[in-house]
């Protein structure tokens, strides 16, 4: 239950430090905890971790247009912050450190791991936008 407040308060920050509206900062916010929970509903019905972060970032990405329109804001505005939680950067530190301590191996498989969940944020963040934007 701490992580999702925590995934609250880590998008929510980085929308006031963005100089978001502060009637956005709130939903912005919302935007990650939803993001959360789609990732960690992934991983405790036992899925691969980067399936959940693929579904984790659908879920900011259609979150971040519903709160766009009702709040006249840039969708940027919540999708950036509620990306945040669920960027790997424990696995990209590890990966890191293990290619400065020359443990090779370990780094390819870390960065690559670290690939697959870039690939998966970026899949999921741009579904929304291509199914939920009405054409002109």
């Amino acid at each position: 239950m701490l992580n999702y407040l925590f995934a609250f308060l880590t998008s929510a920050a980085i929308a006031v430090s963005f100089r978001g509206r502060m009637r956005a900062v709130p939903a912005s916010g919302l935007a990650g905890l939803l993001g959360w929970a789609g990732y960690d509903i992934t991983l405790r019905l036992g899925l691969p971790a980067p399936l959940g972060a693929f579904l984790g970032a659908l879920v900011v990405g259609v979150t971040g247009e519903v709160l766009a329109r009702r709040l006249r804001e840039p969708t940027l505005m919540f999708v950036v912050p509620g990306l945040f939680p669920l960027v790997p950067g424990i696995i990209a530190y590890r990966g890191m450190l293990n290619l400065a301590q020359g443990d090779y191996i370990a780094a390819a498989q870390e960065l690559t791991n670290t690939l697959f969940y870039a690939g998966a944020l970026a899949a999921g963040l741009s579904l929304p936008p291509a199914f939920l934007r009405r054409k002109r």
